[in-house]
């Protein structure tokens, strides 16, 4: 963004990937990214999705789950399995 028509270029780039699509198209991005001072940067969708009809789009949020582990072990509690 930091030329005059940088954002216009964007846009069009953005119509040219969403009319070339036949039957299904999907968007996707990283929720974190690490920028050129190594800090973490949450991000965001492109503000072009919010142009389309929401009638054209779905929203999904697919975030890991999280392992179930089982409970600590006691001190002095054995356990006879293991994990190869």
């Amino acid at each position: 963004m930091r030329e005059i028509d940088s954002e216009e270029e964007e846009r069009r780039l953005w119509y040219v990937a969403i009319t070339r699509a036949r039957d299904e198209l999907y968007f996707t991005y990283p929720l974190l990214m690490t920028d050129y001072n190594r800090q973490t940067v949450l991000q965001k969708p492109s503000r072009f999705i919010t142009e389309c009809p929401s009638a054209l789009y779905e929203i999904w949020n697919l975030e890991e789950e999280r392992a179930v582990f089982d409970a600590p072990l006691e001190i002095g509690e054995k356990r006879t399995e293991y994990l190869n």
